[in-house]
């Protein structure tokens, strides 16, 4: 079963790329707030209308999604495909704006979910057992997929319930 959902707010440029577009998604250790989101994205506009691999300028738009996601997307049908040194750079800025922020947005450790009440909440990869065991989290609680890799994905896969989702294997 595919659970779509919706992304209040997604910019048009995102909406008309390719389904085929590569996604990077960062989940911040906080949520931030809603003038943090607009310096972000801010940031991120800036980011990506100069992004380039080997000097050729990449297709790509990017935000930040439920206060705590940044998404980068990339269009590689309309554009040059990313390199190493490219998305090295796409690191650094997104480390950077962690820096700016005093937080960290690359958290790998914390997984994001879909409380009961409908807020975003994280749970270390290490707690998650306890909280599933204690009932706090569901086998259809929804949790964020930051493995996807297209926006196809994104759309169709991003929020998934706990029994079909990667995480589930932390439940044990």
């Amino acid at each position: 079963m595919v659970y779509n959902y919706t992304i209040d707010q997604v910019p048009i440029e995102m909406e008309l790329m390719s389904d085929s577009s590569r996604v990077w998604i960062f989940q911040s250790q906080k949520s931030l707030s809603d003038k943090e989101v607009m310096q972000v994205n801010e940031y991120l506009r800036l980011f990506t209308q100069s992004w380039t691999a080997h000097n050729r300028e990449l297709q790509a738009h990017a935000g930040v999604f439920y206060n705590r996601f940044v998404i980068v997307m990339l269009d590689e049908e309309q554009s040059n495909s990313a390199s190493g040194c490219s998305i090295d750079n796409l690191t650094r800025h997104v480390q950077n704006i962690g820096d700016q922020l005093d937080t960290n947005v690359m958290v790998r450790d914390e997984f994001g979910y879909i409380d009961a009440a409908g807020q975003v909440r994280t749970v270390h990869m290490n707690a998650l057992s306890a909280a599933y065991a204690a009932g706090e989290i569901t086998d259809d609680t929804l949790f964020f997929d930051t493995l996807v890799k297209t926006k196809g994905d994104l759309f169709s896969k991003w929020l998934k319930p706990l029994k079909n989702s990667w995480h589930y294997r932390f439940t044990r």
